[in-house]
């Protein structure tokens, strides 16, 4: 996240000297907010909010009307940060109302990354609420990766565990999930994409604990603390922390 923060504040000095403004300045600035909520955010219902003093709320709104570029970096980080910090309900409304970014950036890494997590949040809103927009929605997303993948798309590849885990929960098929989950353990060990390593450890452990298995459930929320840790996502990173020893004291 340090280097995505570094990144982002060069473009932000070359905007300026090269005077660009609108769309040209603003795209950058919801990733770069991203970075500092996964860093010093995590408190309270607001966590999943992209929102703090990178970047003026009502002036990225008002672009992202005008602006599909914009509006595609928007909707990403938005849900990418409820996801993260676990607001699925969240997630779901920034989805409903998220552009075709497959659409409006056609071959661009961004649009491998929304559908990631347009599955994701679709899967888990298809399980809690039962609804076939949702299932649909889910099941669409999956089918895109798994294209991409067949295509030969190098940044899909580590993800396919998880997705195969989560449809066969969709599906009900938990005996089936479980060997899935069982695969995303053996993924995590290595591979690029710290933050894909992490979000999965923690769905898996989210899995295992509503199974019961709480020891085993410590042990992949703890891989993927430290996992988030490494990326440098330190409000995730705690939040992990405090849930890890709740359910320690349950074991002891």
């Amino acid at each position: 996240l340090e280097v995505v923060e570094e990144t982002m504040r060069s473009f932000a000095k070359w905007a300026k000297e090269e005077r660009l403004y609108g769309s040209s300045r603003l795209g950058f600035l919801p990733f770069l907010q991203l970075v500092k909520c996964l860093q010093h955010g995590g408190k309270g219902p607001q966590a999943s909010l992209l929102i703090g003093s990178e970047m003026d709320t009502e002036e990225m709104n008002a672009a992202a009307v005008k602006s599909p570029m914009v509006d595609c970096s928007l909707a990403l980080c938005k849900v990418e940060l409820a996801c993260i910090f676990g607001d699925y309900a969240h997630a779901g409304e920034i989805l409903l109302e998220a552009p075709d970014i497959l659409k409006v950036r056609p071959g661009h890494f961004s649009g491998c990354r929304f559908t990631f997590y347009n599955f994701l949040a679709s899967a888990e809103l298809a399980r809690k609420t039962k609804s076939s927009v949702w299932s649909k929605r889910a099941e669409v997303a999956r089918k895109q990766i798994q294209d991409w993948i067949k295509d030969g798309n190098v940044n899909c590849d580590h993800l396919w565990p998880l997705v195969q885990a989560e449809h066969a929960l969709i599906k009900g098929k938990k005996s089936s999930a479980r060997k899935y989950f069982d695969h995303v353990i053996e993924a995590a060990e290595s591979g690029p994409f710290l933050q894909d390593r992490a979000i999965s450890m923690e769905r898996t452990a989210d899995f295992f604990h509503s199974e019961g298995d709480t020891i085993l459930a410590v042990s992949c929320y703890t891989k993927s603390r430290d996992l988030f840790e490494e990326w440098g996502a330190s409000a995730k990173q705690k939040r992990l922390t405090h849930k890890i020893l709740i359910l320690n004291r349950l074991l002891t």
